[in-house]
Order: structure tokens, then C-alpha cells, then sequence
């Protein structure tokens, strides 16, 4: 949820209940100002919650513009469920014009797996934190935290999937540099009569589970190295910056 809807469904709160919470009493001689320095506590706080916010105690997520009967929640463990659509085969000056994805190297700060019901029919996938140190393209900021889907859940004993072998590397703490396409309030996907507004979970995506990322990992620099032939035996995420600050228009 974007700030503007958070300070939006604070604001929404009846002072009548705030009036009738207080016992034993139908009107207040405190003076005005302190139900204002209240208010004002009680948007620093939720503010500072963040996403604390946006889940249940079971670990559902709020869902403010998904529709139908559709839940998501944060799982501990998921299967090795490959994604459902075939890999559309693009060439390396495709993958940087196709589609206008954002480029940034970052660290990975959290990975979590979710669980999607769409209406009985369970997909699986992850949500990626990822502190943000270079901007290569896109509007994202040095320094801010985004959160990015995984095509599949990450699996944290070595299992890899197929057709997210990149994405099945990906540990907490970890560097890289990462294509993911930003979710606007036309991204979203639909299913048994449900559908899922990817903004409500996530600032960006990744389009597939293996060309997205560059990852540094303790067995070496891993990607897509098949689909980047031009750096097929690059070693270093310096070599993969140099590649795409040529590669991006």
C-alpha cells in the first residue's frame, strides 16, 4: 500500500468511536489540540510500522484493489512449483528494449514466500526486499527499500526450479543487479473468476525467473548466461554493469 492509501484508510477512522471509547464520559475537556497531537502519534506510528500494517495475524496481505474471492499470505514453506507460462525467447538487445524494465543493483535485505488463492486455485511465488545502491534506469531511488515478485518461491536448502534457476539463487544479503518491470494499476493477473492487482503486493516483478537477475553469490557471479552470449564468462557484477550501461538506450 502507496502512503497517500495508508494516510487515506487512517483518515478514515469515525471520532464518534474515538468519543465513546473514553468511559464514562460523553464529552471531553481536554482541549482540541491534544485529539490532534493523537492523531498526528497515531500516523507516525502506523508509518513506521510499515508493512506490519498491511498483513493479518495469520500473515494475509490486504488487498485493496484485487477483486473476487482471492487471498495471499506469507508462507514458511512452499513446493517447487515451476511458473506456468512458457519462456518467451528474446535476444540480448530485446531484453533491454522489449520491455521497459528498471535496472538497479542492490542488496537483498528479505525474501519471503507467499501463497496465492485465487478463488481455490493456489499459485506459489516470493517477495524479494531489496535495498537499492545503483539506478541504471527507472524512477526508483538510491537508498530506498522495493519490493520486487518472484515468478516461483524461493527454496532455501538448494532446490532449484526449472526456469527460475536464477531466482532460486537468491539469498537474504546477497548483491546483484536485477531487471525487474514497476506495477502500475494496470498490472494484474486473473484467475478462476478472481484477480490480483500486483501493486497491492509488491512494487515490481520479475518477468521471468532466470534473465532478470545477476546475482553474486559464494559459487560465483550467476545468471542467464546463455541468453547474455556477449558476457557469457563474465565473473563480476562490475563486467555486468559495464555490459548494460552499453546494452540500455
Amino acid at each position: 500500500m502507496k502512503k497517500e492509501k495508508l494516510l487515506y484508510a487512517i483518515g478514515q477512522i469515525n471520532e464518534d468511536y474515538i468519543t465513546d471509547a473514553e468511559p464514562g464520559k460523553k464529552t471531553s475537556n481536554k482541549p482540541v489540540w491534544l485529539k490532534y497531537v493523537a492523531v498526528a502519534a497515531c500516523l507516525a506510528l502506523a508509518l513506521g510500522l510499515g508493512i506490519t500494517l498491511l498483513t493479518s495475524g495469520n500473515g494475509e496481505i490486504e488487498l485493496p484493489l484485487s477483486t473476487g474471492n482471492i487471498c495471499v499470505k506469507y508462507i514458511e514453506k512452499a513446493p517447487a512449483a515451476s511458473p506456468k507460462a512458457d519462456l518467451e525467447w528474446l535476444t540480448e538487445e530485446e531484453l533491454f528494449t522489449k520491455y521497459e524494465t528498471a535496472i538497479f543493483s542492490g542488496t537483498i535485505a528479505e525474501i519471503r514466500n507467499i501463497q496465492i488463492d485465487y478463488n481455490g486455485s493456489i499459485d506459489y511465488g516470493a517477495i524479494a526486499k531489496i535495498s537499492v545502491e545503483n539506478v541504471y534506469r527507472g524512477d526508483c531511488i538510491c537508498g530506498e527499500t522495493v519490493s520486487v515478485l518472484l515468478p516461483g518461491p524461493v527454496n532455501m536448502k538448494g532446490v532449484w526450479v526449472e526456469d527460475t534457476e536464477t531466482i532460486s539463487a537468491m539469498r537474504e544479503g546477497m548483491r546483484g543487479i536485477f531487471m525487474p518491470l514497476q506495477y502500475d494499476d494496470e498490472s494484474f493477473r486473473s484467475q478462476n473468476g478472481a484477480t490480483l492487482y500486483l501493486n497491492d503486493i509488491a512494487d515490481y516483478g520479475f518477468l521471468d525467473g532466470r534473465r532478470c537477475a545477476f546475482l553474486e553469490t559464494d559459487e560465483g557471479l550467476v545468471f542467464a548466461r546463455e541468453a547474455y552470449d556477449s558476457i557469457a564468462a563474465a565473473t563480476t557484477l562490475g563486467e555486468v554493469e559495464n555490459y548494460i550501461l552499453d546494452m540500455i538506450p
